[in-house]
């Protein structure tokens, strides 16, 4: 196995198990919580193809190979009226989901961290290890931006009066196509005009955050 296959497959492992476990979280919060939706949905497994479309796996291989760009999964959906807590039950759903990854990110390093910081930087273990790390907080900093279906969006929509729920909704059906303008199209058009290349939403948003993250665990970057 060479070094960049090593990196390959850290990335390809992180977004779907990732993704499949985040997802999981969420369905057994609500679940719990009254709403058995996600239970006659097929959500309440962490077997990765019950949380993921054919979209968000393209991406998730884009981005392993090397593409500014990042995935998602099929969101959980969630019945705010068979929620026991109403509203304020769907924001801690959401709330899970958000610091999921986080935490998971962050469980790696504490159990990788002995071994991480001893190796070279060659030692493809090493390197699959902190690219798991590496996405897991990807995923939590995509996670945080306030467009549906990602959670972020969903976390500030429980904290807004009922009444915002009729004003979003229209917000809320073209929130897939957003998420491919951002996710696809801007790092595409940015590549064109660009003698940079990249993702803007990389370099202004979700990197500063991930680098914050790193920082407040302790984790050094390059």
């Amino acid at each position: 196995m060479t070094f960049s296959t090593a990196v390959f497959l850290a990335w390809v492992v992180a977004f779907i198990f990732g993704i499949a476990i985040r997802e999981y979280l969420k369905a057994l919060i609500a679940d719990r919580l009254g709403d058995k939706r996600p239970r006659s949905q097929g959500r309440l497994t962490l077997n990765p193809t019950a949380h993921h479309h054919g979209l968000g796996l393209v991406l998730a291989f884009m981005a392993s190979v090397g593409y500014p760009v990042i995935t998602w999964g099929k969101p959980v959906e969630v019945n705010t009226n068979a929620l026991r807590g109403g509203r304020g039950s769907t924001t801690l759903v959401s709330a899970v989901g958000i610091l999921a990854n986080l935490l998971l990110g962050w469980l790696i390093w504490l159990a990788a961290s002995p071994y991480i910081r001893n190796a070279k930087s060659t030692d493809l273990l090493a390197n699959f290890l902190s690219g798991l790390v590496l996405v897991n907080f990807l995923l939590f900093a995509f996670d945080l931006l306030p467009i549906p279906p990602l959670d972020g969006y969903y976390f500030i929509k429980g904290l807004l009066p009922a009444q915002w729920d009729v004003k979003l909704q229209s917000y809320e059906t073209y929130g897939t196509l957003i998420l491919v303008i951002v996710v696809l199209f801007i790092p595409f058009l940015f590549g064109i005009f660009s003698s940079r290349g990249g993702n803007p939403i990389f370099d202004f948003i979700i990197n500063p955050i991930v680098r914050a993250v790193c920082g407040l665990f302790g984790i050094p970057l390059g």
